[in-house]
């Protein structure tokens, strides 16, 4: 069978026990608590003093703010570069959910040159892909990273990375993802490798994300 080397690279943040570390830490108890044969998963932080691998997190020496963001995940997809080889990547959020078993299948039989998909839509011009999950093989990694001087910073990470790989004529397929904005009871009416959690209050998507845990997990 033919194997797919996966890396999902989780943008965090450090806020000293707060909602966002609370988001990491759900995650790590949640769908990244087993290892998953040929997928690996790093949690990656700005505002360090050097770039470094430290277990499974990433530390680079790049602000934290918000408009940062593309500067901050190409110096890690740098260091993930020259540690790892790997076929995807796919670049998701501290808030997201990620099934490691169907992301797994979903990419089986995808293109490994050229390929880059997600959850799609256009903004000023350019075809984008949410950085909720944004799926790249590794040419296009590549891309990015010898094209780190053309960074939008007035778009965020996702938006300034599809700039750059629509200007190489190189366009987002549509990949459905689930959405959540409210609580999770007793089922899940949506099933994909990918559940955007988004509520009003973050405290709901914490528990979402223990619920789906629960829910594809209870039998």
């Amino acid at each position: 069978m033919k194997k797919i080397k996966t890396i999902i690279l989780v943008l965090s943040y450090n806020d000293n026990g707060g909602i966002y570390d609370r988001f990491q830490k759900s995650q790590s108890e949640t769908w990244d608590i087993s290892p998953y044969p040929d997928t690996e998963t790093f949690y990656f932080y700005g505002g360090s003093d050097e770039n470094k691998i430290v277990g499974n997190k990433i530390y680079v020496s790049v602000d934290s703010g918000l408009w940062s963001c593309g500067l901050k995940t190409i110096e890690s997809l740098k260091l993930i570069n020259n540690n790892f080889d790997y076929d995807f990547l796919f670049r998701t959020n501290s808030s997201s959910y990620v099934d490691k078993e169907m992301l797994s299948d979903f990419l089986y039989d995808k293109p490994k040159k050229n390929y880059y998909a997600g959850h799609s839509a256009h903004d000023q011009g350019v075809h984008y892909v949410s950085g909720s999950g944004i799926i790249l093989s590794k040419d296009l990694v590549d891309i990015l990273v010898e094209n780190q001087n053309k960074i939008d910073g007035g778009l965020m990470d996702d938006a300034s990375f599809a700039k750059i790989l629509n200007y190489c004529g190189i366009y987002p397929t549509q990949v459905d993802r689930c959405n959540y904005s409210d609580s999770i009871v007793n089922n899940l009416d949506c099933k994909s490798f990918l559940y955007r959690l988004r509520s009003i209050n973050r405290e709901i998507d914490i528990q979402n994300m223990h619920q789906i845990y629960h829910l594809k997990n209870k039998n």
